[in-house]
């Protein structure tokens, strides 16, 4: 993804800077490599746009907030009137290619007993001979074999999960069954 791809998705305009290629997409600044693009997530005890400088530091080139900051001259910022999280989903699909369009996704969502629904369904649709994946609080499937999850959330954050959406596509996978959290798909979290 360019620069200026995701310039107007975020904004609805091309980007002022030297269009660079995007290579990553994070809302931890921890996390930001050389061409990232950091997302001020605003959580319940702090906010993204305290971490600016370290997310550049590590090789953020674009910045996604609510409200605009001052940046370095090499650093684009983007403002969003749209929930950060929402644009970060969004992004993520362009960054892999919107990999869900190419998979039958089955969500599973509810109170209780969504991993073992989840399982039940993935293994239903493989004895019928199709490629599946899954992805579950306790097991995922990319294409390549059930193993345990590397997730912390039962629905991951989206930019994972349309990676591994991406990974199930190069492996064949027809469907793919996602155990969906309510947060997950809540306006407020907007992983989905």
């Amino acid at each position: 993804m360019t620069l200026n791809e995701l310039s107007i998705l975020v904004t609805g305009k091309e980007t002022t800077k030297n269009d660079g290629m995007i290579t990553f997409l994070s809302y931890d600044s921890r996390e930001c490599i050389e061409g990232s693009a950091f997302f001020c997530f605003k959580g319940t005890k702090t906010d993204g746009k305290l971490f600016i400088k370290q997310a550049i530091a590590n090789g953020a080139i674009a910045v996604i907030t609510d409200l605009p900051v001052e940046l370095p001259d090499n650093v684009e910022c983007l403002v969003t009137k749209e929930n950060i999280r929402s644009i970060y989903a969004k992004a993520s699909g362009l960054f892999f290619n919107y990999p869900a369009k190419n998979l039958a996704i089955i969500g599973v969502s509810g109170t209780d007993g969504k991993s073992s629904t989840s399982y039940f369904i993935y293994q239903l649709i493989k004895l019928l001979g199709h490629n599946c994946g899954l992805s579950s609080t306790v097991y995922v499937d990319d294409g390549t074999g059930l193993r345990n999850t590397p997730w912390r959330n039962s629905t991951p954050e989206a930019f994972p999960l349309h990676g591994f959406l991406k990974k199930a596509c190069d492996n064949s996978c027809e469907y793919m069954v996602i155990e969906a959290t309510s947060h997950a798909l809540s306006k407020e979290y907007d992983r989905l």
